[in-house]
């Protein structure tokens, strides 16, 4: 019996083969050993530790030890492995592009997901920040109610009761602001029901 490889896309199969002529007729029998992908060819740093010439030893024991198991196979050994080399240095370009796309494909997969991270990150921050200065605008306008709330009751007579005089254009810029205030602030533009109140509060009470 001949060893014969076969070779596909993503590994090679062993064959044991025979072939004799019966009646003038040749009569093939083969026999399939094992398969194996391809990279169980290759080890780590072959071209640095002068593997290259041969194959793991790994290999060479599981395939003795399939071609033992079965019977019908009868194949040296060391001829599976010389050809083995001649189809491990025909294929090593191949192998070692593959290798070289999954690295890169590996090395790009890391830096897609730091960059996704630090996206998340800066995406965190700028919502952080947005809501660091909405509570800080919040509590400027509360200020500025609670301020205007106080000014207006120290506008008042003490004692009297009443308001002091404002004249038309005093009254009309503070009717300007109100107006925007309660523009800015209404329900129906994603204001709210509380700032409204203290507006129309505040309002009431010093322009009424």
């Amino acid at each position: 019996m001949f060893c014969k490889i076969r070779k596909g896309k993503w590994g090679y199969s062993i064959y044991a083969c025979d072939r004799k002529r019966v009646n003038g007729k040749v009569v093939s029998n083969d026999i399939k050993v094992c398969s194996y992908a391809w990279h169980s060819l290759y080890e780590d740093d072959e071209e640095i530790n002068g593997l290259i010439d041969d194959i793991p030893v790994i290999v060479k024991k599981s395939i003795l030890a399939r071609c033992i198991k079965n019977k019908e196979v009868n194949l040296e050994i060391s001829s599976v492995v010389e050809k083995l080399i001649k189809v491990k240095k025909e294929y090593y370009p191949t192998y070692k592009a593959v290798m070289l796309k999954i690295e890169n494909d590996i090395k790009k997969e890391k830096e897609d997901k730091l960059l996704e991270y630090e996206n998340f990150k800066n995406k965190y921050r700028s919502l952080h920040d947005k809501e660091l200065t909405e509570k800080y605008q919040e509590g400027y306008e509360r200020g500025l109610f609670e301020g205007m709330a106080t000014r207006s009751n120290n506008s008042f007579n003490r004692g009297s009761g009443k308001k002091l005089e404002m004249d038309d254009s005093e009254k009309k810029l503070l009717k300007e602001a109100f107006k925007l205030l309660s523009f800015k602030h209404h329900p129906d533009r994603n204001g709210s029901t509380e700032k409204m109140a203290a507006i129309n509060n505040l309002k009431d009470k010093i322009l009424k």
